[in-house]
């Protein structure tokens, strides 16, 4: 047993020797690998120590020393991971009670008997007593690393496992000394416990060196899955049990040291294999290979995605499902939808991520007919030889860990795309990977274009509501000129009579009333007259306009004589309805300022408040949508939309920005006139 011990000890030294090499090798892949070396060096020298111990006994105190030296080494390591892991009062309370277990314990156990004179436990105690106390301090440490460490250290988390096994064994061995009162150690398990140690520090080796994603497999076969992991699990413990019974009668002085190292080492493979995800996928791999021709349930996919994507909701939650669907599939966390606004792809609706800013696409960049192609985009992955690619847009690297840009296509028609984030599993995508998230696009664009054709009819309907409120205005219109033509027919009759007169103002007077109330709500359109407009002019016109309403609009003027060619008419009411909307949503003590400047060869009008503000979701969807306003009772919902249709017939475009409780700005930019001005006018100011 004492060439056992020897040769066994020998191999744990050269492991973690072996480790220490690997880590520092692959350093780039390692946790913390200054403290990793460090602790696979004072590993490997302990069982060095403990080699030469089993060759040639050493003093009772070497070998308490080198003992330390490894707790030491190894609470050093796993406080620096958990600090990193948890933060620092975590760190600091888990490290404080390991290190109290781990070193003071069995330093009091050693000191306060020589201070009370007493001879205290014999050494072989005062090991147990020791071991445990150390074993149950590193457990602890592993515990709160393993349960602090993301998902993304599996190394890190490898090597708890690792670690834990070795504790585990340590606290079995010292836990049977001083359960059976054994004047020395087991020399079985002693032996044992160096190729336990061994067999991890190889472990630990192969984890490292072979530290790259692994390919993940997704479908729904849940019963056929447990069903083969149980069965697998059975088998295993059945063969591990024959194979221990076989060495344990057959192995002569060896055959107990051979079954416990085959025992923790079976516990290492278990524990290891339900925390793997790389064992997991293989034994999918293993079950789609072998019990079914394709590896995805189509039947179930589909029959899953048109349950979701037919559940009620708003245009908001229904794009939110349509990421999570496809990032499901790919097995990401998340990703953005894009969609065709205005002539460009936009981001609309992000699912467990944030929504990138100045992420906007043309529809005819060559990244878009490449799309419109069904081409799916994998950016980690490089392109097939002899495929040429479209450069990519320059936002892509704004937006955080995006792997997978998937077409969305109606009749081969590009209508949108969904750019997920890189896979949890997924290392390249193969044919079966492709076929389902194509086919998964191609349903999901479906019914995204059927949800926005039902919103142009029902914007459609609300317009023909809208004509319709126009015919009943020009009636009401009609009835009062009716009225006031009456009343011109008989002024020259009656025009001496009192009566006459007063009853014609009243009637003049309730005509012009309901009149202005018909105006305020629907401004009659006619066919534009434009020339040359001088913009100063026209904003002083509109700010007069607005002067009833409180707070008082302020001009700055950056540069004299712009204008644009425009209906004047028109023009000012636009203006007219943006400076009153910034009037409302502003309180009476705030500010209205409207600024004119030149930008290029184009004109530049701010109008800015300090009101109220909007959020970006309803500057989004919402501001511009014709029939949606904020204002119960007041208007139609129309104004923003008629500014920014006007500015855009004249060439220009509107942009927006604000925030809640801080204020708006709305920023129009119309090209300059290159015509002659009309007249200049004089206007008080």
């Amino acid at each position: 047993m004492q060439n056992a011990a020897l040769l066994l000890y020998l191999a744990g030294s050269a492991g973690f020797l072996i480790l220490a090499c690997i880590t520092l090798q692959q350093r780039h892949r390692v946790f913390d690998p200054v403290s990793g070396v460090t602790a696979a060096l004072a590993l490997s020298a302990w069982q060095a120590v403990l080699a030469w111990n089993a060759l040639s006994p050493l003093p009772g105190l070497l070998l308490l020393a080198a003992e330390a030296v490894r707790t030491v080494a190894l609470l050093v390591y796993l406080a620096r991971s958990l600090r990193i892991a948890s933060g620092h009062w975590p760190a600091a309370a888990a490290s404080t009670v390991a290190g109290a277990l781990s070193l003071g314990v069995p330093f009091i156990l050693v000191l306060l008997p020589a201070l009370n004179g007493d001879a205290g436990l014999d050494f072989t105690a005062l090991r147990g007593w020791g071991g445990v106390f150390v074993s149950v301090g590193i457990l602890i440490a592993l515990e709160q690393v393993f349960r602090n460490a993301a998902e993304s250290l599996s190394l890190l988390r490898y090597a708890c496992v690792a670690l834990g096994v070795t504790a585990i064994f340590d606290l079995y061995m010292f836990s049977d000394t001083l359960i059976f009162e054994r004047e020395y150690i087991d020399s079985d398990l002693w032996a044992a416990r160096g190729g336990v140690n061994a067999v991890c520090a190889v472990f630990l080796s192969v984890a490292i060196s072979r530290s790259r994603m692994a390919k993940a497999i997704s479908f729904s076969r849940s019963v056929v899955f447990y069903t083969a992991s149980l069965t697998a699990a059975g088998l295993f413990l059945l063969t591990v049990s024959i194979i221990g019974y076989s060495m344990r009668s057959v192995g002569g002085s060896w055959g107990t040291v051979l079954q416990l190292m085959l025992f923790f080492s079976a516990l290492l493979l278990i524990v290891t294999s339900a925390l793997s995800q790389r064992f997991r996928d293989s034994l999918r791999v293993y079950i789609s290979k072998n019990f079914f021709a394709l590896r995805y349930d189509y039947r179930q996919e589909w029959l899953h995605l048109i349950k979701e994507m037919s559940a009620k909701g708003d245009g908001e939650e229904l794009y939110v499902r349509a990421i999570r669907l496809m990032a499901d599939l790919y097995k990401c966390p998340g990703g953005v939808l894009w969609l065709l606004q205005d002539k460009e792809f936009v981001p609309v609706a992000p699912c467990r991520m944030k929504l990138p800013e100045n992420a906007v696409e043309p529809p005819d960049s060559g990244f878009c007919r490449k799309l419109a192609t069904d081409w799916i985009f994998e950016l980690d992955v490089s392109p097939p030889t002899n495929t040429e690619l479209p450069s990519l847009p320059e936002w892509i690297d704004r937006v955080p860990d995006l792997g997978v840009i998937v077409p969305l296509l109606v009749d081969d028609e590009l209508v949108g795309f969904v750019g997920m984030q890189r896979s949890l599993g997924f290392s390249a995508l193969d044919w079966e990977d492709l076929t389902i998230l194509k086919t998964a696009a191609r349903q999901i664009a479906s019914y995204i274009a059927r949800h926005q054709a039902g919103e142009q009819l029902a914007s459609a309907r609300q317009f023909e509501t809208y004509n319709q409120l126009t015919a009943f205005v020009m009636h009401d219109l009609k009835n009062l000129i009716a009225q006031q033509e009456l009343v011109v027919k008989n002024a020259a009759k009656h025009k001496g009579n009192p009566a006459f007169v007063e009853d014609a103002i009243d009637t003049i007077e309730n005509s012009v009333a309901r009149m202005s109330t018909l105006l305020g709500k629907l401004q009659q359109r006619s066919s534009p007259e434009r020339r040359p407009v001088a913009m100063q002019e026209v904003l002083l016109e509109a700010i007069r306009k607005c002067q009833p309403l409180a707070p008082k609009p302020s001009l700055h003027v950056e540069d004299e004589g712009l204008r644009v060619v425009s209906d004047r008419d028109q023009l000012i009411m636009i203006l007219s309805h943006l400076i009153k909307n910034a009037q409302e949503a502003t309180p009476p003590e705030g500010s209205v300022d409207v600024r004119l400047k030149r930008a290029g060869e184009n004109v530049q009008l701010e109008i800015q408040d300090n009101g109220t503000g909007m959020d970006e979701e309803f500057i989004r969807s919402r501001l511009f949508k014709p029939f949606e306003s904020t204002k119960t009772g007041k208007g139609m919902g129309i104004g923003a939309y008629q500014a920014r249709e006007f500015v855009r017939n004249l060439g220009g475009e509107v942009r927006v920005t604000s925030a809640p409780g801080t204020g708006t700005t709305f920023s129009l930019t119309i090209p300059l006139a290159t015509m002659p001005a009309e007249p200049s006018v004089s206007v008080a100011r």
